[in-house]
């Protein structure tokens, strides 16, 4: 689990500075604010897919182990799931923000995200599931 740990760490960080470097126009407690709620939102976003893909177990696992098993998704997926969304949100803002794009433009970059965001829980729904399961099947 400590790598596991340390793994999500490093993606995120790496996820940070991705984004930090998106958002120029930004002042820093804004760049700031903005990151933190866009951890917030990928951890929320992974913690509803986890929760969703937990509740379709079966076998009479123990409760301590499913809940491992929810706990190691969450910390795999939801930086994954930041570097996935967040920079291209922050690019778009900070797009706008800088007046190189106007607002029809910056909602249709907004729409293009909100599909590729069901898309991508569409995807997830199936593969955490199934990664879950490997997770059980090898004894966490």
């Amino acid at each position: 689990m400590g790598l596991m740990i340390v793994l999500s760490m490093v993606i995120y960080i790496i996820g940070i500075i991705i984004v930090y470097h998106y958002i120029p126009a930004f002042t820093q407690d804004k760049k700031v604010k903005f990151i933190i709620m866009g951890i917030i939102v990928a951890i929320i976003v992974t913690m509803i897919i986890c929760n969703i893909t937990t509740g379709k177990i079966k076998g009479g696992y123990q409760e301590d182990i499913i809940k491992g098993t929810k706990n190691t998704s969450i910390l795999i997926f939801s930086p994954i799931n930041f570097i996935i969304l967040i920079p291209y949100i922050a690019n778009a803002l900070n797009k706008f923000k800088e007046n190189i794009i106007e607002e029809g433009e910056l909602k249709k970059r907004f729409f293009i995200i909100f599909i590729i965001l069901i898309l991508l829980i569409i995807f997830e729904l199936g593969y955490i599931s199934e990664f879950q399961g490997k997770i059980l099947n090898i004894g966490l």
